[in-house]
């Protein structure tokens, strides 16, 4: 994943918006919004110092859905 991947998922996202304006984008808007988050968590981790598996555990269950609050 690369910020050039982000790049071509927002082309797809305002094609899809140009040629089908009624269209349902859902899943391309959903894709693209998965990869910028991929992409902010990728920089924000590599200026973490390392965490412990019961951190990265805790962290981990957030991003499951109900996000933990089951």
């Amino acid at each position: 994943m690369s910020r050039k991947d982000i790049t071509t998922a927002k082309a797809k996202v305002a094609a899809a918006k140009r040629h089908h304006p009624n269209g349902d984008h859902t899943e391309l808007q959903r894709d693209l919004k998965a990869l910028t988050l991929q992409e902010h968590v990728r920089r924000l981790v590599e200026t973490w110092p390392p965490l412990s598996p019961e951190q990265s555990e805790r962290i981990a269950v957030l991003l499951r859905p109900g996000g933990g609050s089951a």
